[in-house]
């Protein structure tokens, strides 16, 4: 999940837009996910399901929805990303 972590950083530097579900591109999405009144579990929590899902969503849509091949290109097998597509509604 290399890719997810690069992601990220680059988010939070400013290096990248995000896109939104509804296609759009928001840096806002980032700062309304920042609750310092929350615990930084709590928080934590919050930032890997956004990130995992929109990597998710991303990695499907560049492999043609096969999650074979996605699954090779995201350096995991194919049993753990079925996994985490269960875990986000995807599949």
């Amino acid at each position: 999940m290399r890719e997810v972590k690069n992601y990220l950083e680059r988010s939070l530097t400013g290096g990248a837009d995000v896109a939104r579900e509804d296609g759009a591109t928001a840096r806002s999405d980032l700062a309304a996910l920042t609750d310092a009144r929350l615990p930084y579990q709590k928080a934590r929590e919050r930032w890997t399901a956004v990130i995992e899902r929109r990597y998710l969503v991303e990695l499907l849509r560049v492999h043609d929805g096969n999650v074979t091949v996605a699954a090779r290109a995201a350096g995991t097998t194919r049993t753990h990303l079925y996994r985490l597509l269960w875990k986000h509604g995807l599949r």
